[in-house]
């Protein structure tokens, strides 16, 4: 009975540590074109309390997803909805380099049409001057970015 016990508190326990996301995961996800990991990211990201991280990172799940959606009107809201609720962390967290960065990101694959680019050169700026005092994970991520963008270049973090 006691070892049973034992097997199901650990299991309960890697069933909360893997509900909850991080850093890494995230970006692995937000990186693949899988519609059913970027399904799986949002549904975990909802199922979690609310707070700055989980909407902002829902947001950009949120677009992202929106790339896989054939309705028109409905790809429209999904994207809508995402770049609402990252603009509104960001009016909150204006500090918040990594939403910032996800912004930029976001702003720059966007299509013309969507008009979501008003904030490139603000974001970018930010970044920019905040690049040394990052953690190493997002230095990384943005570094990764700089190399592929046409908007940050690694130029202009060093």
């Amino acid at each position: 009975m006691k070892k049973y016990l034992s097997l199901l508190l650990f299991f309960f326990s890697i069933s909360a540590f893997s509900s909850a996301i991080d850093k890494n995961e995230f970006y692995v996800v937000l990186a693949s074109n899988n519609v059913l990991e970027l399904e799986k990211c949002l549904q975990n990201l909802e199922a979690q309390k609310p707070s700055s991280k989980n909407n902002a990172y829902k947001a950009v799940v949120l677009m992202k997803r929106a790339n896989f959606i054939k309705d028109s009107k409905k790809r429209l809201s999904y994207f809508s909805k995402g770049a609402k609720l990252l603009d509104a962390e960001i009016n909150k967290n204006p500090a918040n380099l990594e939403y910032r960065f996800l912004r930029l990101v976001v702003q720059e694959r966007a299509p013309k049409f969507l008009k979501y680019n008003q904030y490139i050169q603000v974001d970018k700026k930010e970044i920019i001057k905040g690049y040394n005092n990052m953690d190493a994970f997002l230095q990384q991520k943005v570094t990764e970015f700089a190399k592929k963008s046409k908007v940050l270049t690694l130029a202009e973090l060093q």
